[in-house]
């Protein structure tokens, strides 16, 4: 399964092909996503796990700049899941910036566990903070947190 990009039609997952324990929470199901990290190839991996997860649709955008058309194009979606290292730009002004657009959840998925980003990210609004290195399953639950409305 792969996500779109910008301009690409959307892929939504279809009922009855995941596997038993990746069968989504029934809160989870079709929400929407937009995916935002200048690495395709973890771009693609976090967008295939949150279709795993259950999102109906998934955006994705490699800078800062894709981030905010592909925002404005379709308006806030039920989660960001965003890089803080983009090519032009800071995530954290970017969390900051779709929480002021009205984007209800923000997962940072970032390479530093630097104490001063961890508070910036929160500061500008993130509901959780979570490391590239952590496992899937981390991940996995991180997401499912946030999208249950905790932090």
């Amino acid at each position: 399964m792969a996500a779109v990009g910008l301009g690409q039609a959307a892929r939504t997952t279809p009922a009855g092909t995941l596997p038993a324990n990746m069968v989504p929470h029934p809160r989870e199901e079709l929400f929407t996503v937009l995916v935002v990290d200048d690495h395709p190839l973890l771009r693609e991996a976090i967008s295939s796990r949150l279709l795993q997860m259950g999102a109906g649709t998934v955006h994705e955008a490699a800078s800062m700049a894709e981030a905010k058309a592909r925002a404005l194009a379709t308006g806030p979606c039920d989660l960001a899941v965003l890089d803080l290292g983009l090519p032009d730009g800071t995530g954290v002004d970017l969390v900051t910036e779709l929480r002021t657009q009205g984007w209800p959840r923000i997962v940072v998925l970032a390479s530093s566990d630097d104490p001063y980003a961890v508070r910036a990210a929160f500061q500008a609004g993130a509901q959780a903070y979570l490391l590239k290195s952590a496992s899937p399953t981390v991940v996995t639950d991180g997401v499912r947190r946030v999208l249950d409305g905790g932090v």
